[in-house]
Parts: structure tokens; sequence; C-alpha cells
């Protein structure tokens, strides 16, 4: 009887501990957000700049595929922004393909 008090500590204080481990921070979700949200209003090509953000931040690119694969808003808004630089010709072209 004395032992189930201490038990039931050590069982919060370890659930307490692991809860922050559960959570899986999607520091992305931000910056497609804002970029989605942003293209609705302006169009693509005008909200490039969160785009630009993001891509400052280690790890970008995975980040901005995984976004890419799982949100379908985010998907079309970054097609759409790529064919509005493909039909204004403002594709930059590698150095190397010269």
């Amino acid at each position: 009887m004395k032992t189930l008090p201490i038990l039931l500590a050590v069982g919060v204080i370890a659930v307490a501990a692991l809860a922050p481990l559960a959570e899986v921070a999607d520091d992305g979700a931000d910056y497609a957000r804002r970029f989605v949200a942003c293209a609705d209003k302006l169009g693509p090509a005008a909200c490039e700049i969160h785009l630009d953000e993001w891509e400052k931040r280690p790890g970008a690119r995975r980040e901005m595929v995984e976004r890419f694969a799982r949100d379908q808003a985010f998907a079309l808004q970054l097609m759409a922004l790529t064919d509005a630089k493909i039909t204004t010709g403002s594709v930059r072209r590698d150095a190397g393909s010269r």
C-alpha cells in the first residue's frame, strides 16, 4: 500500500518526460502555410519570398519535398509558380548546361 503512491508518481513523471518525444515538430508547415495563403491572394510569383526564407534553413529541401508530397494546396501553388517562371522565361539556367 505504501508503494502505490510512489509507483503512481514515477509513472506520471515518466509519462511527462516522454510526452515531448511523441510530438513531431514540422517547422516547414509554417512556411508552406504562409506561401499558400499569400499565393491565394497575390499569386505564387509574388510570394516567392516565403520559399526563399524557407531555403535558408538546414534541411529545407527535404522539408519541401515532404510537404509537396503531403500538402495538395502547397503542391499546386508550387507548380503554378514553376509554370509562371517557364512562361515568363525567368527560369535560371544552370551554368554547367551550356
